[in-house]
């Protein structure tokens, strides 16, 4: 072993190390780790220390490493370990071996052990007389080389383009990138297409065609088809998941075929390749509504818009009977007689005036009305009237006498004489008139001289009895008694039988049946049943000198022998069946029936016999089990059905015993005849859908298949116009042309400016990004309606109605004389303004949290003072004066919170996510402030429904959002269709950014009420779109449909399980302005749902500053969200009140729609929710002229001449957005139904007069 001088790390450190003479040391590791041993010598003793850092670095280093710094260790210590463990200090200066010479080298250089030559330092290497580090890597510091990483300097870098540079030590290396492959100069493009084409393995597949591009290749299908998830693969697109040319909503069909796809039409559609186009009736038939309305053409159909005096079903027109309907202004005193398309009034006999006014003309102040007696005036009439005892003859004028003996009841007891103008009575003989000078009482005889009795006189009514004692008898004078000496006088006072003895006495005797009495004179009965029932079977009756013998219930006498009974069966009993009891026969086999007749079930049918064996003999033209089938021997035709023995019940459009005869309706006039249903076939020059117009010439006949209907004038066939229908109609472009283009020939649109596209489609004029701040507008009184045609649809948005309306109240208040007393106001959702009552519970907790003293009057329901205390207790001073936590009160956010979770049947809501605002506009207002954001196609857009709630607009001009406007479908109660939101979503994108979905449930001003599955189907598109949905729900509780519940969207959320409870944002409102109809107190809530938490914080923060309600508003939410309940004392009230305003609001909606439904041109789709009614006004041409004269929309014309004639204020469609050339009045319908009622009166003679002035 030699010795070789190390160097040691720590300082003033200098050792021998005792070294293998071939070892190479790993200087860098090695010396660190000397160094660390070096300083724990140096800090301790203890050669467990150096032994620690041994142990420390010792899994890293090998067997030899191991050995050398043994040895090194060593030379440390200075000395092998003693006895105690110890080694002397360096420190302390001990002696040591003695020192070598080292070799001189070169700079840079360092000797090797042993004197043997110099070699260079750590990592680097010899080159020349120098040391330099090897390629690949740089010098760092005196003797370490630090790798050069190739691939890090600026592009194409050493792989040149196309190529992935990966750095190694000292090195680097090179791969293509996918699509590449090496060449001779570097990466160069793989021809994928020309590359399957020459190995025979497609690179696209079904069809697609293939293009090559640098590094890659891309698939493209043919018109029909699209590429399948693989990118390579070209498959069948189903047009008719999304192709809406076929309309399919009018029940058209649309059948995909191989790369396209067909429509089957429905009658009022033509297929017109690849699409169903309307048929535009009016067109092709002018006369269709037979010149008593006007035509308007519909997406597959037509409706007549029906003249003033006219009526229809939709398809024609007819006279309207003014006088049956009660449409009409003639007074209740007057005749209305109907004319053709008008009426006319005339006053009833008795009254004067135009017909329609009428007033009394009093007939008795002439000749006493012609009256025998007195004469009476009445409405409309007069009255003639008798004296007592005298009776009006039928001619109504003359007076006569009464027979009161004959028409009175009961008038006299006995006799009644007639006197003129009375009556007189008298009694019968034996009675005397009493002193009523009516009644009869009667005269006791026998106390006037025994009434002539010899012996015993009896009084009776009106007379009197003589009697005689034994053995004397009464003489024929009915008065004297004498003795009995013969038969003759009164039968010798016999009761049957008299004969006179031998010696001339008298015997009395009786007749078969009776028995002679005590008296020897009078004869008794004998009862023949006491002895043995008198020989009857059953029943013995006695009579006075006989008796019979009769039969228990059930039986009857025998004909062979009276004394005998025989069962009763009833019916009797029939085919050989034995009456065995009262009514039970017995039977022969297969007639179980009552009277052992057959028995049919089901029983036999139109006259069928029911036979044995439960069979029916049919009579002819039946048959059948039952005889309940009809048999016509001749079939029925067209769809008929056989109801009876060659009897068809024929559809509407058929009649005739087979159905075979079309019917047209109306009828065809003047001779023609009806070939086909509702087709006539004219005859004799007559023309028309009904043969109604009169024969005329055209002096030059029609062309091209068109047909003379007017004096020179040509109906012409389809694809044909002119005044001759000289001229080819160009076939309309398909799909057709948008935004006002033109079709060209050969089925090509030419575009307006700030259009492009094949179909003109696409808006290339810049997205309007404020809206024009509609509240700005109306302050500046801007005249022109707001349309963003850049926009995804063209929305009006009027704002000029409220500057007349302004200016209209101003003249009332000035006392401009007007034909109307006062300004009735139904355009708004506010009902206290219109007279409706508040609630008094309301009213009543508010004034006692105003006024404390109240408490304790005594004047309130206890209910009231406890909850008004408990609101109290809340505010700081126990008063209502004080500030109250921004978010709002905590009670009544729990009270909220426990509300919403009754509401939505246990589904939990939390204080923590409800925040009280100031109603639910500003709620809506600063919500949108945090989603609202970016500028251009950036900038954030709001689904918003159309028509909506007029202020929206205003809200979204604000906080800078742009409005996306989804159309409501009108013809299906405005429902909210989920494919209109993807249309209207694909359309705006590249315009805006549509990020946000706004709801209102139930609707408003449409009163539409959504569906649980409509919920459900927005609440997936707002998933997969990640769309943030705002949910206005303040009319929650007017929902009154039948059948018809609401549901909130929390609530489906929740129930459609996490994948949407815990990833949709949802925010929803509610206000008591609707809820209790408290508008003024002004407050509401909002309720958020998994808003982001970054969000969350800054979200608080801004709606507990902004949106901050007032006490008052508060205390309203609390009683709206916790109103009294059964038991309490205000319940009763409370509860009649609440049903009361109730009714008044559905009775409301049902008598707009009645009333407004009935007048021509408006059409009312049934509002099942909300305080609004929509209906759509159909317009004449005349009054939308003069609108787009004045600068307006044809609603705001109307509704302006409706304020300024009648003093209605209803609020135009435009207001709340509709389509371009769709007209609407929005009237509000929560108010008091006597305003209503008035306010429909204005309403219809207005419309009648406005619609006849440009009829």
């Amino acid at each position: 072993m030699r010795r070789q001088f190390c160097n040691c790390s720590a300082p003033g450190c200098q050792s021998w190390c005792v070294l293998p003479c071939d070892m190479t040391l790993p200087w860098g590791p090695l010396l660190s780790l000397l160094a660390a041993l070096s300083a724990a010598e140096t800090l301790t003793t203890p050669q467990a220390s150096s032994n620690e850092v041994l142990k420390h670095h010792e899994p890293g280093l090998t067997e030899s490493q191991n050995l050398v710094i043994g040895n090194a260790l060593v030379n440390l210590r200075g000395s092998e370990p003693n006895e105690t463990g110890t080694a002397p200090s360096p420190t302390t200066g001990a002696p040591g071996p003695a020192l070598e010479l080292t070799p001189v080298c070169p700079k840079g250089q360092v000797p090797l052990g042993g004197g043997e030559g110099c070699s260079c330092p750590g990592e680097l290497v010899k080159q020349g007389e120098s040391c330099a580090c090897p390629a690949g890597f740089r010098q760092q510091g005196a003797a370490e080389c630090q790798d050069v990483d190739e691939c890090a300097g600026e592009a194409p870098g050493p792989c040149g383009l196309h190529a992935n540079c990966t750095n190694t030590r000292g090195s680097y290396t090179c791969s293509c990138h996918r699509g590449y492959l090496k060449g001779p100069g570097g990466c160069q493009d793989v021809d994928e297409c020309a590359l399957a084409e020459v190995t025979g393995l497609q690179a696209c597949r079904g069809g697609a065609e293939c293009r090559n591009s640098p590094g890659s290749f891309s698939c493209s299908c043919a018109v029909g088809y699209v590429l399948a998830l693989d990118g390579h693969t070209c498959v069948d697109m189903d047009e008719c998941t999304f192709e809406e040319q076929c309309r399919r909503e009018f029940g058209n069909v649309c059948i995909n075929t191989p790369g396209s796809y067909i429509c089957q039409c429905q009658p009022g559609f033509r297929a017109e390749t690849p699409a169903c186009v309307d048929v535009d009736e009016c067109r092709e038939s002018p006369d269709v509504c037979a010149g008593q309305g006007v035509c308007e053409n519909t997406l597959g159909s037509y409706r007549c818009v029906c003249q003033l005096g006219y009526k229809g079903n939709g398809t024609h027109c007819e006279d309207e009977n003014e006088c049956a309907s009660g449409r009409h202004g003639c007074d209740s005193n007057a005749r209305c007689g109907n004319i053709i398309g008008s009426y006319f009034c005339q006053c009833y006999q008795g009254f004067n005036g135009d017909g329609y006014s009428c007033f009394d003309v009093d007939e008795c102040t002439v000749n006493n009305g012609n009256c025998q007696h007195n004469c009476s005036n009445e409405a409309g009439g007069y009255q003639c009237h008798c004296l007592p005892g005298y009776e009006l003859t039928p001619d109504g004028h003359n007076c006569t006498d009464v027979n009161e003996c004959v028409t009175l009841n009961r008038t006299c007891d006995q006799v009644c004489m007639n006197t003129a103008g009375s009556f007189l009575c008298s009694c019968l003989p034996g009675y005397q008139l009493h002193i009523d000078g009516q009644s009869c009482v009667d005269i006791d005889e026998c106390k006037l001289q025994k009434g002539g009795c010899s012996h015993e006189c009896t009084n009776t009514l009106g007379g009197h009895t003589c009697h005689c004692p034994e053995p004397l008898l009464l003489d024929l004078d009915n008065a004297t008694c004498v003795n009995v000496t013969s038969c003759d006088l009164r039968n010798g006072g016999c009761a049957h039988v008299c004969t006179v003895r031998s010696e001339g006495s008298v015997h009395c005797s009786c007749k078969i049946g009776w028995e002679l009495a005590e008296d020897q004179r009078s004869c008794l009965d004998v009862d023949e049943c006491g002895d043995f029932n008198g020989g009857c079977e059953q029943v013995c009756m006695n009579h006075p000198g006989a008796f019979n013998c009769s039969c228990r219930e059930g039986y009857e006498p025998r004909t062979d022998d009276p004394t005998r009974c025989q069962p009763v069966c009833d019916p009797p009993c029939q085919n050989y069946g034995v009456c065995v009891g009262p009514n039970s026969c017995d039977c022969p086999a297969g007639y179980p029936g009552p009277g052992c007749s057959a028995m049919c079930s089901p029983p036999c049918a139109h006259g069928g016999t029911c036979m044995r064996w439960n069979m029916c003999l049919c009579p002819p033209g039946w048959t059948g089990p039952g005889c309940h089938t009809a048999v016509c021997e001749l079939p029925c035709a067209n769809g008929g059905r056989c109801v009876g023995p060659d009897s068809c019940q024929c559809p509407s459009d058929y009649t005739g015993s087979q159905c075979l005869t079309p019917l047209c309706t109306p009828p065809c006039q003047n001779g023609g005849r009806c070939v086909d249903v509702n087709k006539c076939t004219c005859s004799g020059g007559w023309q028309g859908a009904r043969c109604q117009i009169e024969p005329v010439q055209c002096q030059t006949a029609c062309k091209n298949g068109g047909v003379c209907v007017g004096l020179n004038r040509c109906r012409c066939a389809s694809g044909f116009t002119g005044d001759l229908c000289e001229t080819a109609v160009m076939t309309p472009c398909v799909p057709p042309c948008q935004h006002g283009a033109t079709c060209s020939p050969h089925n090509k649109c030419t575009c307006p400016e700030g259009t492009a596209g094949l179909r003109c489609e696409k808006l290339t004029c810049p997205v309007v990004t404020t809206v024009v701040s509609m509240a700005r507008a109306v302050r500046k009184g801007v005249r022109e309606s707001y349309v963003d045609r850049c926009g995804p649809l063209g929305v009006q948005l009027c704002t000029k109605y409220r500057i007349n309306q302004a200016r209209v109240y101003l003249q009332a208040y000035r006392g401009v004389k007007k034909p109307y007393k006062e300004v009735i106001d139904i355009s708004r959702d506010e009902s206290h303004s219109a007279g409706m009552r508040p609630l008094s519970f309301v009213r009543q907790v508010m004034a006692a949290c105003l006024h404390p003293e109240l408490l304790h009057s005594g004047k309130l329901p206890a209910d009231v003072c406890q909850r008004a205390q408990r609101l109290l207790r809340e505010c700081d001073g126990d008063s209502v004066g004080s500030y109250s936590d921004t978010c709002g009160i905590p009670h009544v956010q729990r009270t909220v919170a426990e509300f919403i979770t009754r509401r939505d049947g246990g589904v939990p809501s939390f204080p923590e996510n409800i925040f009280i605002s100031s109603g639910s506009q500003r709620a809506l207002m600063v919500v949108l402030k945090l989603l609202a954001q970016g500028e251009g196609v950036s900038q954030t857009g709001v689904l918003t429904p159309v028509p909506t709630c007029y202020t929206f607009p205003m809200v979204l001009a604000e906080v800078g959002a742009v409005m996306v406007p989804y159309q409501l479908c009108e013809e299906q109660g405005w429902a909210l269709q989920v494919e209109e939101l993807r249309r209207v979503l694909q359309a705006s994108r590249g315009h805006c950014d549509p990020r946000v979905l706004y709801v209102i449930n139930p609707g408003n001003p449409t009163g539409h009420v959504q569906s649980r599955k409509s919920i459900e189907d927005v609440i997936r598109l707002a998933a997969e779109e990640r769309l943030f949905l705002l949910a206005n729900e303040v009319y929650q509780d007017t929902v009154h449909g039948e059948g018809v519940e609401f549901v909130s969207y929390k609530r489906v959320l929740s129930e459609m399980g996490p994948r949407y409870s815990d990833t949709v944002q949802l925010a929803s409102f509610n206000s008591i302005s609707n809820g209790i109809g408290e508008g003024g107190l002004r407050a509401g809530y909002v309720e958020l749902l998994n808003i982001d938490p970054a969000v969350a914080l800054f979200a608080e923060i801004l709606l507990c500053t902004d949106i901050c309600a007032p006490v008052t508003g508060q205390i309203g939410l609390d009683i709206m969200a916790d109103p009294p309940r059964p038991g309490d004392p205000s319940y009763g009230q409370y509860a009649e009140e609440v049903q009361a305003s109730w009714e008044t609001l559905i009775r409301n909606v049902r008598r707009v729609e009645e009333v407004l439904s009935a007048l021509p041109g408006v059409s009312c789709q049934p509002a099942v929710g909300g305080v609004n009614v929509f209906p759509r006004l159909y317009l004449p041409p005349g009054a939308v002229e003069q609108a787009k004269e004045a600068g307006v929309e044809a609603d705001q014309l109307y509704c302006r001449r409706l304020l300024e004639e009648a003093g209605l204020c209803v609020g135009p469609g435009c207001e709340s957005g509709q389509k371009e050339g769709i007209h609407h009045i929005r009237l509000h319908v929560k108010v008091p139904a006597e305003v209503m009622e008035e306010a429909l009166g204005r309403l219809r003679t207005f419309h009648l007069r406005f619609m006849s002035e440009f009829s």
